[in-house]
């Protein structure tokens, strides 16, 4: 069962990323490593992990594509006034907004300290039932490579 989800979630990579000649990442070796990575985790299921380093490759590309159009005043911008100056700019739509925003408040959750009995976006959404957090996790993963997808598309040489 394992290794069937291991393929059908290459698959989905598989169509989902886009074909390009030149990858660019703009913000160098951290970028492409980020990028890597993330790939990696969601083939293996790892759906926290895929959503934390997605969010990183897109916070360091969307501050490397603004400072090169100018914006160096928002060299250390939080990833919220990031992700709205790059649908400002129409770098991502309304839909990749939202999701993007959904999967920060994930990042969020996952990786700065609750206080006990606080409810995260995932256990408030599916009640903390073990089988529906996996499923919204997967979806959320998705949700944050397509955008990693657009980005890296929209940046590159084709």
């Amino acid at each position: 069962m394992a290794r069937q989800g291991r393929i059908e979630r290459l698959q989905w990579l598989l169509e989902h990323t886009p074909e390009n000649k030149t990858w660019l990442f703009h913000d160098g070796i951290i970028s492409q490593r980020l990028f890597e990575q993330t790939r990696y985790c969601f083939v293996y299921g790892l759906y926290l992990a895929t959503i934390i380093l997605g969010m990183s490759f897109i916070e360091h590309t969307l501050a490397a594509l603004l400072f090169a159009s100018g914006r160096d005043d928002l060299e250390r911008a939080n990833l919220t006034v990031l992700i709205d100056n790059a649908y400002e700019k129409r770098w991502i739509n309304q839909e990749e907004k939202d999701a993007l925003h959904t999967a920060r408040i994930i990042r969020n959750d996952v990786t700065h300290f609750r206080k006990p009995g606080s409810k995260n976006l995932f256990q408030r959404e599916t009640f903390g039932v073990p089988q529906e957090i996996e499923n919204f996790l997967e979806i959320k993963a998705q949700q944050v490579l397509l955008v990693v997808f657009n980005l890296l598309n929209f940046t590159s040489v084709r």
